[in-house]
């Protein structure tokens, strides 16, 4: 699909942390508060089967701003560098003429902190250098994440707070500044929040909106870690949750404060929006809603993300333009993150779409966004971070799922029939031509080891760099926001 748009749309990409769609009304009705969401949903188009291409922040975010899969863009972990080689559509906008503006957590590890991004409001939450890298030489990294859920309920307050805080004030700023200043070119503005990432803690206020509400528990019930596929050991001991399970009312609670969380994004939401209706911005301006990856929330005994299950890799996928595309449209067929690169270029009617023909690993979601029909796509996600013996990669085509990790038994899911995940199909023999066909989508490179061998090659790399890092005197490549006072105010 081509179309131009005229004039260029603005566009408002909201980026959330570790967020099941479960937890927005306008996928799970009669639960979440969540107004504002549904309303965009209600205005624009939801996505229902939208992932990402690995659980894990850092890989995930690589795939977002290069269109490129985990191990095809080489950022594997939460200690990975992002090379400043990659052009990002932030690149790509700022040429075509949009002024590009990030503001909150992107998670760049490396001394590079825009990526092609202008201007970028704040700095980041978490560390710029190889501290997280994963090490695999160490085998199973037991208990290294909480262990157990740790705190859940309510806090007066919190980092991430006070960070998705200054997110927001630093975001209203800029959208009022571009109204006041009548600014001609479009804008590109990526506000990126880190709720609602664990721990599961929230202010009282917003625990206080679920008063009297049946907080719904997991729908599929915990395994045995012993009876657990390989893959999901290997998760569940990372986290230690093998010696320490939840009891149900750390369950409630934790997902209690996590639709608090929900509900707190959701109000940060609507003020965006509302500031941008109140200046005259709204009409013209796609906002795109969507997340890093998700969270088990306890469904199959698991938390947080790192597997290739449903809850770990689904994420919400809301997109709204009035004046263009249909209200209240939803899309079945599955997509992924890397798909937004290549949709944000046509958007933006920029003319270097044969790099995207040539380079990206997504399509142009535009197709669905005009009818919500269009050509089965395989669907990929990645996961090659810490916690794991090998990488594990998902693959999504219709209703099938296959997961593959090497030396493993392979795992076929049908989420039509099956969306709680809990028959493997793999071994039986109606469904052999569908595991030889997804088997044969497995890239060599997963299949002899070669692909570990590379990854751990970067590993030791980056651990060495870290090493000397720790012991010598470096700058920091944590971003330095800086703010020029001359020009805020009256000067005049």
């Amino acid at each position: 699909m081509t179309k131009s748009f005229s004039p260029a749309p603005n566009i408002l990409l909201v980026m959330t942390d570790q967020f099941n769609p479960r937890f927005i009304g306008a996928y799970q009705p009669g639960f979440p508060k969540t107004p504002h969401l549904d309303h965009l949903a209600e205005k624009g188009v939801l996505f229902r089967n939208f992932y990402c291409n690995s659980p894990l922040c850092v890989p995930s975010r690589g795939s977002l701003l290069t269109g490129r899969f985990v191990t095809n863009a080489e950022v594997y972990d939460n200690g990975s560098d992002f090379s400043s080689s990659l052009p990002t559509f932030a690149h790509h906008l700022t040429l075509a003429g949009y002024r590009t503006i990030l503001s909150g957590k992107m998670h760049f590890i490396g001394p590079d902190q825009l990526h092609g991004f202008e201007e970028r409001l704040t700095t980041d939450i978490y560390p710029a250098t190889f501290a997280w890298t994963a090490d695999w030489s160490l085998g199973l990294n037991h208990g290294e994440n909480q262990g157990g859920l740790g705190q859940t309920g309510v806090i007066p307050w919190s980092t991430q707070l006070s960070f998705d805080s200054e997110v927001q004030h630093r975001s209203l700023a800029a959208i009022r500044e571009i109204a006041a200043n009548d600014q001609r070119k479009p804008f590109l503005l990526c506000v990126s929040y880190t709720h609602p990432h664990d721990p599961y803690v929230i202010t009282e206020p917003y625990w206080r909106r679920y008063d009297g509400v049946d907080i719904p528990m997991p729908s599929a019930p915990p395994e045995a870690v012993e009876s657990m596929h390989p893959y999901n050991q290997w998760i569940q001991l990372r986290h230690g949750l093998d010696t320490r399970p939840p009891g149900e009312a750390q369950i409630r609670s934790a997902r209690r404060a996590y639709a608090g969380m929900a509900s707190y994004i959701d109000d940060h939401v609507g003020e965006l929006i509302g500031e941008l209706e109140r200046n005259g911005l709204l009409e013209n301006t796609v906002v795109i809603f969507t997340s890093d990856h998700g969270d088990m929330m306890g469904e199959h005994g698991m938390w947080y993300k790192r597997t290739s299950m449903e809850d770990s890799i689904r994420i919400p996928m809301i997109v709204s333009w009035p004046t263009n595309l249909p209200g209240g449209l939803r899309v079945d067929t599955p997509a992924s993150l890397v798909d937004l690169y290549p949709t944000i270029l046509e958007i933006a009617d920029v003319p270097d779409r044969q790099y995207a023909q040539q380079y990206l690993d997504g399509h142009s979601l535009l197709p669905l966004l005009a009818s919500a029909e269009d050509q089965p796509r395989l669907v990929r996600s990645e996961y090659c971070g810490e916690g794991v013996l090998h990488p594990a990669l998902s693959l999504r085509l219709g209703k099938y799922k296959y997961i593959y990790v090497r030396s493993t038994p392979a795992q076929l899911f049908d989420l039509d029939a099956d969306p709680l995940e809990q028959h493997n199909l793999s071994g039986q023999p109606e469904v052999k031509s569908v595991v030889e066909g997804m088997a044969a989508q497995v890239p060599e490179e997963w299949k002899d080891g070669s692909l570990e061998q590379r990854i751990q090659a970067d590993q030791r790399n980056r651990l060495m760099i870290k090493a000397a890092m720790r012991k010598g005197a470096y700058p920091p490549w944590d971003y330095l926001p800086t703010f020029d006072a001359s020009k805020q105010y009256r000067r005049e």
